[in-house]
């Protein structure tokens, strides 16, 4: 196990994060109602963010 210290790693300007929702364990291949709670949250956010067929980029 590493004992580095990441406290002096300098926050960059921009960072982008790319994301998908996998249904795991539900029953159903639908995650229409998830990804639309998504959005909601990232347009309240007021984060930057573009959904694609592939998922959610921020």
């Amino acid at each position: 196990m590493s004992s580095e210290d990441y406290s002096n790693i300098p926050t960059p300007e921009a960072a982008y994060a790319d994301f998908c929702l996998i249904p795991v364990g539900t029953g159903s291949v639908s995650v229409a109602n998830e990804v639309a709670q998504v959005q909601r949250l990232l347009k309240a956010s007021g984060l930057k963010y573009t959904m694609h067929s592939a998922g959610t980029t921020v």
